[in-house]
This record gives structure tokens, sequence and C-alpha cells, in this order.
């Protein structure tokens, strides 16, 4: 038992190393601990080093095509087409060829008309002059036939008056003497004048042949007064088919219309260039905001990476810090 007794002092240094080995203990675990939170963030750290390089080729890889679209559009900018404004004056231009072929075409329209117009205008004209020259020479037979009838007439009455004059030159008992009318004398009163027509008839018919020749000096004058009017209607029509004729003469309307078919077919090519040139600028413009939102979508992950690279690293630090002061307490 004696043998077995220990002092004090020494009973008080073994618990003190005990109480050092279990410290160290923890330590070395300790140690261990920190070891694998350093292998865990040179894990993460190589992670975000090959993330940040990978994002690094992705944002170079835009950043080239974003080039490469401002490049394009400033080729698209290089292409010369008309503003609003010139195609808004082809437009006219167009317009005004169109008005002026059309204007060609009313004119030759018009014109033909004229023509057919003018040619029945001087048929009629033709069958109205010979119309009024028959008119004129049954006038004239009317008119000779009116003074026929009024010399016969004025024939039967002398013829009346001579007879009233034997039957007052019989009563006067004036044969063998002097006429009281003519100073002539008398020889014979037995030759009677023969009429044996009625003044009354010749009366009716020289009212009616004067009624007659009326109606035809109202019909010649009609056909004056629409001969008239038509000379002067074909004289106007005339007139206005010469100034056709002469503006269809100076006008080349072929010229024109091949003109026209190539101020339409540039200005349709126009059109189409400045549509298909503002389609491609707003598709670049589309396809640029799109990278740019990319862009910096990766720029703000790259910020973030590095910040949380930056935060690895300090932590490892940390850790490393923590791993020299456990082995210099281990020690």
């Amino acid at each position: 038992i004696r043998s077995n007794i220990q002092e004090t002092a020494y009973k008080n240094k073994i618990r003190e190393a005990y109480q050092l080995e279990n410290a160290k203990i923890e330590l070395v675990k300790d140690r261990a601990k920190q070891e694998v939170l350093v292998e865990e963030n040179l894990g993460h750290i190589s992670k975000i080093d090959k993330l940040l390089e990978t994002r690094k080729e992705d944002l170079n890889k835009l950043e080239d095509q974003i080039g490469n679209i401002i490049d394009a559009l400033i080729e698209e900018e290089k292409i010369q087409i008309p503003s609003d404004d010139q195609l808004m004056d082809m437009n006219s231009n167009l317009h005004d060829l169109g008005a002026s072929i059309s204007k060609y075409e009313e004119h030759e329209v018009r014109h033909e008309q004229l023509k057919g117009r003018n040619r029945e205008c001087q048929d009629h004209l033709s069958h109205l002059r010979e119309s009024l020259k028959e008119k004129e020479k049954e006038i004239g037979d009317k008119k000779a036939g009116l003074d026929r009838l009024v010399k016969e007439n004025d024939e039967l009455r002398l013829q009346d008056l001579v007879k009233d004059l034997k039957k007052i030159l019989r009563e006067g008992d004036y044969i063998g003497h002097a006429c009281p009318v003519c100073g002539s004398k008398i020889e014979s009163l037995d030759k009677d004048p023969a009429s044996n027509i009625d003044i009354d008839t010749y009366k009716t018919n020289i009212e009616k042949a004067q009624l007659d020749l009326e109606r035809l000096v109202e019909e010649r004058d009609a056909r004056r007064l629409d001969l008239g009017r038509l000379e002067v209607q074909s004289s106007i029509e005339k007139e206005e088919l010469d100034r056709l004729k002469l503006d269809l003469e100076k006008t080349d309307i072929e010229v024109l219309k091949a003109k026209y078919r190539a101020q339409k077919d540039q200005l349709e090519r126009d059109k189409t260039l400045k549509v298909l040139r503002e389609e491609e600028i707003a598709r670049l413009n589309k396809e640029k905001d799109k990278a740019n939102r990319a862009k910096s979508s990766i720029e703000k992950e790259l910020r973030d990476l590095l910040v949380d690279l930056e935060s690895k690293k300090t932590r490892l630090d940390l850790y490393k810090a923590n791993i020299d002061e456990l082995e210099e307490s281990i020690k």
C-alpha cells in the first residue's frame, strides 16, 4: 500500500497531463475540422474560378456579338435609301405621270368620239343643205305657182271688168263712137272673154298657196336655224378636235408609259428596300438589346461570383490561420 501511495504533487501533474492530453485531442479534432473546411473552400474556390473563366468567355463572346451587331447596324445605316419626303415626291411624280397618261387616254377617247360625231354632223349638215336646197326649190316653185294664180286671178278680174264695161257700153249705145275710157272707136262688142273659172275658187287656191308658201318658208327658216346651229357646233367641235389632235401629237404616250413603269418599279424597290432595312435594323437592335441584357446578367453574375470568391478566400485565410493557431496550440 505504501509503495502504491503517490505524493499529491505527482497526482497533480498526472491530472494536468490528462487534461492537456484531452485538450490536445480536442485541438486535433478542431484542426481536422478546419482542414475539412479548407478543403471544402478550396473546392468552392476552384469551382468559382472555373465558372468565372467560363462566364468570362461567355462575356467575351457576347461582347464580340454586340460588336458584330453594331458593325452590322453601321453597315445598314450606310445603305442609301430615299427619305420619307423623297418617297412622297416620287409618289407625287408618279401620280402626276399617271394623271397625264389618264388625260392622254381621255383625250384619245374624246378625240375618237369627236371624230365620229363630227362625221355624223357633217353628214347631217350635208343632208340639211340638200334638204334646204330642195326646200328653196319647192318655195321657188310654190312662189311661181302663187304668182301664176295671182296673175290668172287678175286676168279673171280684168275679164269681169271688161264684161261689166261692155254691158255699160251696150246700155249706153257707144257702138260706132269713141270709148269713154280709152278714146278708141268702138267697132263691135260681140267678142266676149272666155271665162268659166270661178274667181272665189281662185281666191281660195291663192290663200291655200300662200299658206303652203308660208309653211314652206317656216320650214326653210327652221332648217336654216338647224343648219346654222349645226355649223356652229361643228366649228366648235372641229376646234376642239384640232386642239386634241395637237395635244396627242405633242405627247409620246409610249415614252410616258415607259417612264411611268420605270418610276413605279423604282418606287416599289425603294419602298421594299426601306422596309427591309427598317426590319433588319429593328431585328439587329432587338438582338443587341437581348445580348446587352445577357451581358448585364453575366456581369452581375461575375460580380456576385467575385464577391463570393473573395468571401471564400477570406474564409480560407481564416481557416488556415485557425489551423496555424491550432498547430501552435497542439505543439
